[in-house]
């Protein structure tokens, strides 16, 4: 995206919601999917509003939108997906996107009220602090499984980084760990390795309804409550995971939970670290910058964090870091970070 330089760029900016709004009504009303059940012959503008009970007039808007936009395309007054669609928006398919979309559109209905977060100093979107009812409250569940469905593509990325203490580690302790998509997939990989997976009761409850077909579920375990309060224990670990969570928290209790991790570890052992990667003087790059508001948007503390910061907190845990890598294979640029234990 690039930064508006004429009032007419300005208006168009404004105008920015509209894209997203188009595609996230693809996906809420199901159409790419109701026109892959079609085939090669495509459904019509009152074909597809009779078939998913919908009215034909805003209808035939909303397709001819999403095909200027190249999201479908048109054959003889019928409508049928784009390849991209097709791949992407159809429920079902293997690489299917339309969790994570939906979870946008939670994001994209709180950040309309960003002028009251920044009026009253209050939170305005759904987030993950609030686990105890994720099994429960839809808009979490979508966060849950969106977040899965975008770590499961990133696993292939994440484990040859990670390859040289994940094949010697017996122990891992994936904190905050959501549905356990990294804790879970490694259990897979490495049959030596046993994973305890730590998060509020209902999350875990998602967490063990996927782990129930994984052929290393033997090998998982459920650490259920606030690890904000829970103790880790003492030298019990080989890994300690904090996957995009430590930007929920305020730099107090990032140190906190940075220094029950380093007692938790064997003498050995590592904690790391996978976050947004932000520029130190915090205005780079964009698509983070904006990430970052959307998590004073979400949580009453934390955010995105450099690595100038994280070093300072790292400052008397227990914990040094040795090593980084920039994750490139993703929707924004990453981070994953390496800490060894030194006490």
């Amino acid at each position: 995206m690039e930064q508006p330089t004429t009032g007419a760029e300005l208006l168009a900016l404004a105008r920015g919601y509209q894209p997203a709004a188009l595609l996230i009504g693809l996906i809420e009303l199901d159409i790419c999917s109701a026109l892959a059940a079609a085939g090669e012959e495509g459904l019509s503008v009152t074909e597809l509003a009779g078939q998913l009970n919908l009215q034909a007039r805003p209808m035939a808007a909303l397709l001819e939108a999403a095909a200027a936009f190249g999201l479908l395309v048109t054959k003889e007054g019928r409508f049928l997906n784009s390849a991209l669609t097709d791949r992407y928006l159809v429920r079902g398919r293997p690489e299917y996107l339309g969790n994570q979309i939906a979870s946008q559109a939670d994001q994209y209905r709180g950040w309309a009220d960003l002028p009251l977060a920044v009026r009253e100093g209050r939170t305005v979107l759904p987030n993950l602090q609030n686990g105890e009812e994720a099994s429960a409250d839809p808009a979490l569940r979508r966060l849950l499984t969106g977040l899965h469905r975008g770590g499961q593509g990133l696993l292939p990325h994440l484990t040859p980084l990670l390859d040289p203490y994940l094949r010697t580690a017996r122990q891992l302790l994936d904190i905050g760990s959501g549905l356990g998509t990294f804790g879970v997939g490694w259990a897979e990989q490495y049959p030596q390795l046993e994973v305890t997976l730590l998060d509020r009761p209902g999350v875990l409850e998602m967490a063990r309804e996927s782990a129930a077909t994984s052929p290393a579920q033997e090998r998982i375990h459920f650490l259920p409550g606030d690890y904000r309060r829970l103790d880790f224990g003492r030298e019990r670990f080989d890994l300690a995971l904090f996957f995009q969570v430590l930007r929920t928290e305020g730099p107090e209790a990032v140190r906190q939970l940075l220094k029950k991790a380093a007692l938790a570890l064997k003498p050995g052992g590592y904690v790391v670290i996978y976050d947004t990667r932000l520029e130190d003087n915090r205005t780079g790059p964009l698509e983070n910058v904006l990430q970052n508001l959307t998590m004073s948007l979400m949580y009453e503390e934390g955010g995105i964090f450099t690595a100038s910061e994280l070093e300072t907190w790292l400052e008397g845990t227990g914990l040094k870091l040795v090593g980084s890598w920039p994750v490139t294979a993703t929707a924004r640029p990453m981070i994953l970070y390496l800490a060894a234990r030194i006490i």
